[in-house]
């Protein structure tokens, strides 16, 4: 479970709870000043990964992130085990999903410089990634003219014949992530 700050709070947090013990635990760092915007299950629920959004906190300036991140967090060790800049320069990622086996596939907004902008008033350009799992190396982006992830976390639907469908900004784009 992944938490962000509201009103005039920064940054979040990444938490979680196993329901059979009731433990719990959280991870502040590297959130304090990024905020978890979309995750998912990977490799079986045996990693989480996640994809975040800038959050600069007016009380440490200078410490200020460059760009949002996504990052692998290992269920067992509930430690992030990796984490990468997919989008060079982006400061909003909006949505991350395994696409398939080894491969997620992520939405990010790189003309926005804050989640705010990217409200139901917002209508820009998104960029579609594909990200090997092993690796974190993008292996495709996609530059698309809609605006397909307004909202974090709500973006992609699996289709009974292994497609995902992506939606938002008046756009409908169906993704085969076999071929990318």
């Amino acid at each position: 479970m992944a938490s962000s700050a509201s009103r005039w709070y920064r940054g979040g947090a990444l938490i979680w709870l196993d329901p059979k013990t009731s433990e719990s635990g959280a991870l502040r760092a590297p959130f304090r000043s990024l905020a978890v915007s979309s995750l998912t299950a990977v490799q079986g629920g045996q990693l989480i990964a996640g994809v975040t959004w800038t959050s600069p906190d007016p009380l440490f300036p200078g410490e200020d992130p460059d760009e949002a991140i996504l990052f692998l967090f290992d269920v067992a060790t509930q430690a992030i085990t990796q984490q990468c800049v997919p989008l060079a320069g982006c400061k909003v990622l909006t949505s991350i999903y395994e696409a398939m086996p080894g491969k997620l596939v992520g939405l990010g907004m790189p003309a926005v410089p804050t989640l705010h902008e990217a409200d139901d008033s917002y209508y820009g350009d998104t960029t579609l990634f594909f990200v090997d799992v092993e690796t974190l190396e993008v292996t495709t982006r996609i530059d698309t003219p809609y605006s397909l992830c307004r909202r974090a976390g709500r973006a992609f639907v699996d289709a009974h014949d292994g497609s995902i469908w992506v939606s938002g900004g008046g756009a409908l784009l169906q993704i085969d992530p076999e071929s990318e």
